[in-house]
């Protein structure tokens, strides 16, 4: 599920995971990343349904770990690029 969060959402996610009563999952929501695509489509939100709280929670605190670790890199890069040339 982290490859297909990594290839394809933007991160952070949106929310925390919700209880969704309908369809008696818990969801995570994140935003497309953006790509190309030749018809000009808008952005969506892509809803990731979970069994469990659990599953849901763990796939959050993955997610989150990712982001940090990404922004943690970008500061480390932007900090060697010191002074601006």
């Amino acid at each position: 599920m982290l490859d297909y969060i990594k290839e394809n959402c933007k991160l952070p996610p949106l929310n925390r995971p919700e209880y969704d009563s309908e369809t008696d999952t818990y969801d995570l929501y994140f935003e497309e990343k953006e790509t190309y695509n030749s018809y000009g489509l808008e952005q969506e939100l892509i809803c990731l349904p979970f069994e469990t709280l659990e599953e849901a929670q763990e796939t959050l605190n993955q997610a989150l770990e990712v982001y940090y670790d990404e922004e943690d890199t970008q500061e480390d890069q932007e900090t060697t690029r010191w002074p601006p040339l």
